[in-house]
């Protein structure tokens, strides 16, 4: 198929569609806007009618719209009662806080001394430190990798033996039985 012929079925399947929506989207001409929208209305209203549940629904859909609306927690706000209870249940975390702050308070004088200041920078040190740290942890890693791999071995080794010495005892129970069959024969 060329892209011409594609493209002239695309756009018949795309008039089609539209056709189909739009048909069905087109008001009577005869109906008013009114009329309908009244129609409409007492469409719910039957449908409505004897259901309590639905029309508790509706009379309490201002209030959910309400507290739907972003703004409404500024309206809220705490009665100063209801802050005082805050406050209290939060006592002993804020006179926690201040004591730790306090504690900073009077460390501060240590963290900014002379002697801290004139303490060259350790920067370069410590990026040989965390290099021979990663290159430890490479290392363990390579030796955790050895070792399990000398754990596998192992375990085969031992599950060889073991068939190996299952296969023996076998054979000498049959030869041993064997044997004493002749000795009970002759």
């Amino acid at each position: 198929m060329t892209d011409e012929a594609s493209l002239e079925s695309l756009e018949r399947r795309i008039s089609k569609l539209e056709r189909d929506v739009y048909s069905s989207a087109i008001p009577d001409p005869e109906n008013k806007c009114i009329e309908t929208l009244m129609n409409i209305h007492n469409r719910l209203q039957s449908a409505v009618t004897g259901r309590e549940k639905i029309t508790t629904v509706f009379s309490k859909l201002d209030d959910l719209q309400k507290y739907l609306d972003p703004s409404f927690k500024e309206h809220v706000s705490l009665t100063e009662t209801a802050k005082l209870n805050l406050v209290l249940l939060e006592e002993d975390r804020i006179r926690s806080a201040v004591d730790s702050l306090q504690t900073v308070k009077d460390l501060i004088q240590y963290l900014d001394s002379e002697h801290i200041r004139a303490v060259p920078s350790l920067c370069p040190k410590l990026y040989e430190v965390s290099q021979a740290q990663i290159k430890l942890q490479e290392d363990a890693a390579e030796l955790t990798t050895e070792t399990r791999q000398l754990i596998a071995n192992y375990d085969n080794l031992i599950m060889s033996l073991s068939k190996q010495f299952i296969l023996w005892d076998s054979m000498l129970t049959e030869i041993e039985k064997g044997k004493i069959k002749k000795e009970v024969s002759s």
